[in-house]
């Protein structure tokens, strides 16, 4: 009998000690309720497009061109550093091409569906690298290859003419030619812009 009450003392005991964390998390939960459903009931807000598709489309072009000049041979004066920016740069703006035109209301839904369920090697390797060399890593990649990014860098001094660079990235272990995944990647662009009658 007496440990039996002394059992009923402790539970009612932990019982009061608990009873501040049990209105805590009632409270936290009706709020996380009252946020959820705010949020269920609201539309995502978005600000005004900054441009057209086609406007993010010059800047690609303008990208691959930089790449052309680091392979041609230009004059560096930012080094290495310079021509690795231009570079990836070109897959940065390539990447961010669906997020143009996906906010381009010019364009039709069908348009920029596509657009955003346009997979092909070249495109899921240019993700890869945009997002490894903004992040610095990968969590989640589309080649499948967390470690798909730059590799290596060919070097060639031209004396009185500049320095001529050629970069690799490596995806599952293979090596790709940096300027011409770039071109690839314009090229199969080019092809959805025919098809879609916006070229």
């Amino acid at each position: 009998m007496a440990s039996k009450r002394r059992r009923d003392a402790i539970h009612s005991g932990v019982a009061v000690a608990m009873e501040p964390v049990y209105e805590a998390a009632a409270d936290l939960a009706e709020r996380l309720t009252k946020w959820l459903r705010s949020r269920a009931q609201s539309p995502v807000q978005k600000g005004q497009a900054l441009g057209s598709w086609r406007e993010q489309w010059d800047r690609v072009l303008l990208a691959l061109d930089r790449v052309e000049a680091v392979y041609a041979g230009r004059p560096e004066p930012e080094g290495t550093a310079g021509a690795y920016y231009d570079t990836y740069g070109f897959f940065l703006q390539c990447h961010h091409l669906k997020d143009w035109i996906r906010s381009d209301p010019a364009l039709s839904r069908s348009t920029r569906k596509r657009a955003q369920n346009l997979r092909t090697q070249e495109l899921m390797l240019c993700a890869d690298i945009a997002n490894r060399t903004k992040h610095s890593s990968l969590n989640q990649a589309q080649t499948g290859d967390l470690d798909t990014g730059p590799a290596q860098n060919d070097v060639t001094v031209m004396m009185g003419h500049g320095v001529a660079h050629a970069f690799r990235v490596t995806s599952d272990g293979l090596p790709v030619d940096a300027r011409e995944l770039a071109r690839d990647c314009v090229c199969t662009w080019r092809a959805f812009f025919a098809r879609r009658g916006l070229m």
